[in-house]
């Protein structure tokens, strides 16, 4: 398969589905976000415009503004995700204006109460956006130049002059999907996503040695911290240097419904996957469909489709603007 960049999603999404990841990240199809992930993105967003307003300290200069207001930041946040980019989720049977609404206010509030509220915060950066190319051996594309690894931060602030905490905000269950059991920290320890935060930091701000991470699962009220050390940095150029191997190197990938033991076990494929829950005309899953084309097909009809989708690229999929925090590992 090709591959040109890494985030921790895109791993994750190649230990779960070979074959969903080649429908996403090979084939270029788009796959529409389910209900619940567009709530969480709503409080995500809620939450990045108050921290923005903090930088800019609106609560000093403007005690009464309205973006120190939760309900007023929800309003926006839902008329941007919910309204104008994510409008289908409305079709979903369990959408309830009143009562998603009502949810993604308490989550909000929820993290006004604590102490990682934005406000109470020294904000170093809001949604940190980066690019960083690793120019080592064994991470070079069959297009000659070197895999990127990408992310989205949710927020960066400064503990003290030596330590930068990253708070990733989780208003999902605390459980791993893949085996069901409840996320501690060992697991969050180990997860690939705040690895390659660990490394992105790292190569950003090496100016602050000490790297604290939190993790904050709105639902449960419940804050996760840990730490990874420099060390750490080599664990995860290893993982991604192994993975982008195995994904180069793929040119058959393994579909999770076609591994019956893990599939009877999994509930993905049928409620969460786009490719596995959506019908043709036909009744046919366009997981089924797709996986019956050719390569040549599949290219046509995934530009076929986003000629007629006219998708709106959210701010965390794009990475042509000029904000980007970008940087080289040599």
């Amino acid at each position: 398969m090709q591959i040109t960049n890494l985030r921790g999603s895109s791993y994750n999404t190649y230990t779960d589905c070979q074959w969903l990841y080649a429908l996403l990240y090979d084939y270029n199809f788009h796959s529409y976000s389910g209900l619940k992930s567009t709530l969480g993105s709503v409080v995500h967003l809620a939450l990045e415009l108050l921290a923005k307003a903090k930088k800019c300290n609106h609560h000093i200069n403007q005690p009464q503004s309205k973006f120190l207001n939760p309900k007023y930041l929800l309003k926006v946040s839902w008329n941007r995700l919910i309204n104008k980019q994510e409008p289908h989720v409305k079709k979903d049977k369990n959408y309830n204006k009143s009562v998603n609404k009502k949810f993604c206010l308490e989550q909000i509030c929820t993290v006004l109460n604590t102490k990682f509220n934005p406000l109470l915060l020294e904000i170093i950066e809001t949604e940190l956006q980066f690019e960083i190319e690793i120019r080592k051996p064994g991470f070079q594309t069959e297009f000659g130049d070197f895999l990127k690894i990408r992310g989205t931060i949710d927020l960066i602030t400064k503990f003290d002059e030596n330590t930068i905490e990253v708070i990733d905000y989780k208003t999902g269950l605390r459980k791993d999907w893949n085996t069901g059991e409840v996320k501690e920290m060992e697991h969050l320890e180990d997860d690939i996503q705040f690895l390659i935060y660990n490394l992105a930091i790292r190569t950003l701000f090496p100016q602050y040695p000490n790297i604290n991470f939190t993790v904050f699962f709105t639902q449960e009220n419940k804050p996760i911290s840990f730490a990874h050390s420099l060390e750490d940095t080599d664990l995860v150029l290893s993982k991604l240097r192994q993975r982008f191997i195995e994904i180069k190197n793929n040119d058959i990938p393994k579909r999770l419904k076609d591994d019956r033991k893990r599939y009877k076990e999994h509930f993905k494929c049928k409620y969460v996957c786009h490719f596995g829950k959506t019908k043709d005309q036909y009744g046919q899953s366009l997981c089924d469909k797709y996986h019956q084309m050719s390569n040549g097909q599949l290219y046509q009809v995934s530009m076929r489709e986003k000629s007629k989708e006219n998708l709106v690229v959210s701010k965390r999929n794009n990475y042509s603007n000029n904000r980007i925090y970008r940087a080289v590992i040599q």
